[in-house]
């Protein structure tokens, strides 16, 4: 379970700088560039939410599990 958080918690962090990349790609590029940044930063919000909205679950699930 503990592997399973540590995943979990890089790909939010994984997620986190592709944002930040992709942002920085809506600000200096030409229109079709910054609409397909638009596009991905659309589909990493989206990602974000699933992740947030089952989070707390995942949580629980550890901290309810017997350690050894």
């Amino acid at each position: 379970m503990e592997q399973c958080w540590s995943q979990y918690k890089m790909l939010e962090t994984e997620l986190q700088r592709l944002r930040v990349s992709r942002e920085l790609g809506t600000a200096n590029t030409c229109p079709q560039e910054q609409g397909e940044a638009r596009r991905d930063l659309w589909m990493i919000d989206d990602v974000f939410a699933g992740l947030s909205s089952n989070r707390t679950r995942f949580q629980a699930a550890i901290e309810s599990d017997p350690q050894p």
